[in-house]
């Protein structure tokens, strides 16, 4: 009887290596795919037309909008600021802001409690998904490649068992080893 076919011999080996292959290929081909279509800009920013924060200061320490926390902010133009007793509009002379969305002031004007109204883009539904979907695909592929010592581990096991199963059918087909006792 025999153990394998004719057809099946290195049948193991050849599937790992071409599935192996097979899935870094795969993996390469959807990450070239997923950065060309990034890389593209076909997602448009989204334009908030005014968000209006009450409670904000200008002074030296800078203070930071509240539109800062949305993901792709940028573009940020305060249209108005006023004190909080809604008497007095605060020159844009007086106050700065910073790319990063942060207000300082830029004389000596000082105001601990202003209303700040401003316009900003952010992200787009569509491209804040997009931009989690990748790196989540990139989590995953790292959390993949950290369990790689461990698939090759088994293989070689499986491998190793292998090579035994075969040299046992070649020594029982030889006559090699037979049934006596210790």
């Amino acid at each position: 009887m025999k153990l394998l076919p004719k057809y099946k011999k290195g049948a193991i080996v050849t599937d790992t290596v071409s599935g192996v292959g097979g899935l870094i290929i795969g993996v390469v081909i959807i990450l070239i795919i997923v950065s060309t279509l990034l890389g593209a800009n076909l997602f448009t920013k989204e334009s908030v037309t005014t968000r209006n924060e009450t409670g904000a200061f200008i002074n030296g320490t800078g203070y930071t909008l509240a539109g800062v926390t949305d993901t792709g902010a940028s573009g940020y133009a305060i249209l108005q600021v006023i004190n909080n007793s809604g008497i007095l509009i605060v020159p844009s002379g007086n106050y700065t802001v910073t790319a990063g969305g942060i207000v300082y002031n830029a004389t000596a004007f000082t105001s601990n409690s202003v209303n700040i109204s401003y316009s900003y883009t952010r992200n787009s539904l569509s491209e804040r998904s997009s931009n989690g979907m990748s790196g989540n695909f990139t989590a995953g592929i790292d959390n993949i490649s950290a369990k790689i010592p461990t698939i090759l581990l088994i293989v070689a096991v499986v491998f190793l068992f292998g090579a035994l199963v075969l040299l046992v059918a070649r020594a029982k087909q030889m006559g090699i080893g037979g049934t006596g006792s210790l």
